[in-house]
């Protein structure tokens, strides 16, 4: 009789368990997630002229509860999460600063909060990039792949 392999739950693997120990990686994820609410307030204040989280309440929903559902998501470090978290740091940054010149091109009231929005999403993306560069999930990819 050969000997028999013991089949590892993804949860026991040593991956798994550098992954969860791995701070970057926690604080690469909380940027972009923070980036991106940026950019979603930013786009509101674009639609909205007035009170954002009162007037543009449904649009805040349907922007933000994916964006949500997505930071939920990334908990497992799965190849689809971490595809959107790689999409979301590079993309976030571009409709932002495509955001704002809109914006100034419209002539948009309260250009300079919306400026500031756009800068928080930028300056966001870079130090999520910069977290990211520094994890573990970096170098050996995501998980299930």
């Amino acid at each position: 009789m050969g000997r028999q392999r013991m089949k590892v739950s993804r949860r026991d693997s040593a991956e798994w368990l550098r992954l969860r120990s791995d701070k970057a990686i926690f604080a690469a994820s909380v940027s972009v997630y923070l980036e991106s609410l940026c950019l979603v307030v930013a786009l509101l204040m674009l639609t909205d002229h007035g009170s954002v989280l009162v007037q543009g309440a449904p649009v805040v929903w349907v922007l933000a509860v994916p964006l949500t559902v997505w930071a939920v998501w990334m908990a497992s470090y799965g190849a689809a999460a971490v595809m959107v978290f790689r999409v979301l740091m590079l993309v976030d940054p571009v409709v932002a600063a495509v955001a704002l010149v809109v914006a100034v091109r419209l002539g948009a009231p309260g250009v300079g909060l919306f400026a500031a929005a756009v800068g928080g999403s930028v300056g966001l993306g870079g130090v999520g990039w910069l977290a990211y560069r520094r994890t573990v999930l970096w170098r050996i990819g995501p998980m299930g792949e």
